[in-house]
């Protein structure tokens, strides 16, 4: 059983390899992909593969060409082939540029749809024009010690993370602040958990966290989150797995990845504690 747990697990779990790809900022989930006819560049669902790979570290190669190239109103050549470097923005984000003739041009997508063609245009600052790409690993084979923060007092409640709410009103754990609203059946306790749920984690958090170099997200959970397992009279709402599973996705669609924490399962660990 051991032997199955762990079959396909690398051998340094601690190191991290990007997807080599380019995403739209504003659509993490679209990535520029050289089309199958002509080469021409264009948005569409990232799914890796060589027609969406980026070569190179302190530049990136795109194995295609743009679909129309424009200095200003004027159009100009289409983007050079596979032979066409584009600067590595810092930090993992920003345009893809090129200098010609003194001007600096900028990748950018006509529109934020699947399919949408990627034309050259003159860079102007704004973020539709940014795209997510692959950080600078220190090691020679591409990987590198990943980074990560923690979301803990967002799926379980621990009054400590949230002293306002919580800490100050003498509520120890989630059972007792559920409690507090009602019960886990009563309305304001699920309005409360629901809105909780929404607003404590949204795409714009993640998209900090990526610029400020981080990888992977720690989530603490309790065992009640599950749908299959949930039952009211331990004391919790129900309803929290959608965001799990919404999170993970926003995680995925960014290059990042979930450590799901199981950190508090039936019983406890301590007593009065129901978030071990």
């Amino acid at each position: 059983a051991v032997e199955r747990l762990v079959a396909g697990v690398p051998a340094k779990p601690w190191l991290f390899e990007e997807e080599r790809v380019a995403r739209s900022a504003l659509r993490p989930d679209l990535c520029v992909t050289a089309a199958a006819a002509g080469g021409s560049l264009e948005l569409r669902a990232c799914a890796g593969g060589e027609r969406q790979r980026v070569m190179g570290r302190s530049s990136l190669r795109l194995a295609g060409r743009c679909a129309a190239a424009e200095v200003g109103a004027e159009a100009a050549a289409p983007c050079a082939e596979a032979s066409e470097d584009f600067a590595l923005p810092a930090g993992g984000q920003g345009p893809l540029s090129v200098v010609r003739g003194g001007a600096k041009l900028c990748l950018t997508p006509r529109g934020l749809e699947d399919g949408a063609p990627v034309e050259l245009r003159r860079c102007d600052g704004g973020v539709g024009q940014d795209f997510l790409l692959p950080r600078a690993a220190p090691s020679s084979d591409g990987r590198g010690a990943f980074l990560g923060v923690n979301l803990g007092g967002w799926l379980i409640l621990e009054a400590w993370m949230l002293p306002g709410e919580m800490e100050s009103q003498d509520l120890i754990d989630e059972h007792s602040f559920i409690a507090s609203h009602g019960g886990p059946e009563d309305a304001r306790a699920k309005a409360r958990m629901q809105q909780h749920w929404e607003t404590f984690l949204r795409p714009e958090h993640l998209d900090r966290l990526r610029r400020l170099g981080i990888t992977h997200v720690r989530i603490p959970i309790g065992y009640w989150l599950f749908d299959a397992v949930h039952d009211p009279r331990d004391g919790f709402v129900s309803g929290g797995e959608p965001f799990l599973r919404r999170a993970v996705g926003w995680l995925k669609a960014r290059g990042m990845r979930a450590v799901l924490d199981l950190h508090a399962l039936p019983g406890g660990q301590a007593r009065w504690q129901s978030f071990t």
